[in-house]
């Protein structure tokens, strides 16, 4: 899937096989990332669940998720 993503842009040229797997991996380790500092946040406030609330504490507790910061002003 994330091969055929990159297909679709006119300015991406020929993608290596490998390629799509190394974005792959470093979106998973993003993720884990982001969700286990969302995981945290809401562990801290005695939460059970963990909302998008949890998820904008996360961006903005971290400096390393500072880019996603307008995004969750949109939806939190």
């Amino acid at each position: 899937r994330i091969k055929r993503i990159m297909r679709s842009d006119d300015d991406v040229g020929k993608v290596a096989h490998v390629t799509p797997v190394l974005i792959s991996k470093a979106l998973e380790l993003f993720m884990q990332n982001l969700v286990t500092a969302a995981a945290d946040q809401s562990r801290d406030r005695g939460a059970r669940r963990m909302t998008v609330i949890h998820l904008r504490a996360a961006v903005e507790a971290n400096e390393r998720f500072d880019f996603l910061k307008p995004l969750v002003d949109k939806v939190a």
